[in-house]
């Protein structure tokens, strides 16, 4: 068992404190790191990526598509499966 479906299942906890482990700001420091990962591996590659791309990077919130786009361009060093 993850240690955030413990935390969660924990009604021992008040809830303000279990959503705020895990609520929102968690997602969203966990699309962070992903975003930032991505970003990090374009740069080292040296891989071009059009204004669009970049602004679809870096709109994205959805830390598990970020992943999965990370994952193909690890792959195909292609950023052409990042478009709407």
């Amino acid at each position: 068992m993850l240690l955030q479906e413990i935390i969660m299942s924990d009604t021992a906890l008040p809830n303000t404190y279990r959503l705020g482990l895990f609520g929102e700001k968690y997602r969203e420091g966990k699309a962070e790191g992903e975003r930032t990962a991505l970003n990090l591996y374009l740069e080292l590659r040296e891989i071009p990526v059009s204004a669009a791309v970049q602004t679809r990077i870096d709109s994205c919130d959805d830390a598990e598509r970020l992943k999965a786009w990370l994952a193909e361009l690890i792959r195909t060093d292609s950023v052409d499966h990042i478009r709407d």
